[in-house]
Formats: C-alpha cells, structure tokens, sequence
C-alpha cells in the first residue's frame, strides 16, 4: 500500500502559498503606512495648541 504523491499539484500548492504570505505582507505594509499618515494628521501641532490655548485665556 503505497500513497503517489503528484508533485505537480504539491509545487502549485507552495507557489500559492508564497503568494498569499507575499500579498499579505505588502498589504499589511501599505495598510501600517496610511494608518501613521491618519495619526500624524490627526495630531494637533504645538503651534496650534498654543495659538488656541492663548485664545480660550480671557484676561
């Protein structure tokens, strides 16, 4: 009793497999990089904060 293994189908397994992990890695770096773009937008400058934090100061 023995099992044939089709090493055909077993190499097109391998090559999605690297694929996906392939594409998964690049999304995930396109994903970090719009996430740190949103924070660094998000962000209140120093400069602004002082400039409102001047104006709410009623003397």
């Amino acid at each position: 009793m023995t099992a044939d293994i089709n090493y055909w189908w077993v190499g097109a397994l391998i090559i999605a497999i690297v694929l996906l992990i392939t594409w998964l890695i690049r999304r995930d770096r396109k994903d970090e990089k719009e996430f740190k773009k949103e924070i660094i937008q998000s962000e209140i400058k120093a400069d602004q904060h002082k400039e409102t934090k001047d104006s709410d100061i009623t003397p």
